[in-house]
């Protein structure tokens, strides 16, 4: 098992972020939106809220989480960008932009997110999850290049946004790519299942990074 490194002598955790009041009941009702899955109002919520309030980094965050839930990862991570920008102290600043990198397949990239996250906090066991996520997946394929993720990949974990569907490219008939056509052959019955299809996704039961509840 690979070592962790972590500095865990580090100064009391930042406070979290705020944002002021004329933001305040878009954002209540973004963060209802995301707790039942519904991460396009979810998103659309937190951009009234960052008209109102666009140096928040609480915002930032929260509209970087649902834009994860949509599967929109280049966005995601802009916004992940920003909070690290305007809160660098906040370790959910860096787990954003983790999960984010992550889900482009730039696990070395997400790798130094997540360190710098528990640097911050280093009583949070959910980071080093995700951090043994990085280390599980530099382990089994390495570091993809982004834009190309991985058949499977979806979120660390696997967890399939509520409400949503995500894309695989290496399995038939989902989004974004045709359905497989299977020829017979001679002695052989359709009612035998695929081969590979019986196991479950790898992860599926892994808590998700990145698509906290605000």
């Amino acid at each position: 098992r690979e070592a962790i490194a972590t500095d865990r002598r580090v100064a009391p955790m930042a406070d979290a972020p705020t944002c002021n009041a004329l933001a305040t009941p878009a954002k209540d009702a973004g963060n209802s939106s995301f707790a039942a899955g519904r991460f396009q109002e979810a998103y659309d919520y937190y951009s009234q809220a960052i008209m109102a309030d666009p140096d928040s980094a609480l915002l930032r965050s929260n509209r970087s989480g649902a834009l994860a839930g949509l599967g929109r990862y280049v966005e995601a991570l802009a916004d992940a960008d920003k909070c690290c920008q305007l809160r660098p102290d906040w370790y959910k600043s860096h787990v954003r932009r983790g999960h984010a990198m992550f889900q482009l397949n730039r696990v070395t990239d997400a790798e130094a997110c997540y360190q710098e996250a528990l640097h911050l906090n280093p009583e949070d066991k959910t980071v080093e999850e995700a951090l043994e996520r990085c280390l599980q997946r530099k382990r089994g394929g390495g570091n993809q290049a982004a834009g190309a993720p991985a058949a499977g990949a979806g979120t660390p974990g696997g967890v399939q946004p509520a409400g949503g569907v995500v894309a695989n490219p290496g399995m038939p008939g989902m989004p974004g790519m045709p359905g497989m056509q299977m020829q017979q052959m001679p002695g052989m019955t359709m009612q035998q299942p695929m081969m590979g299809m019986q196991q479950p996704m790898m992860g599926m039961q892994q808590p998700m990074m990145g698509m906290q509840q605000p």
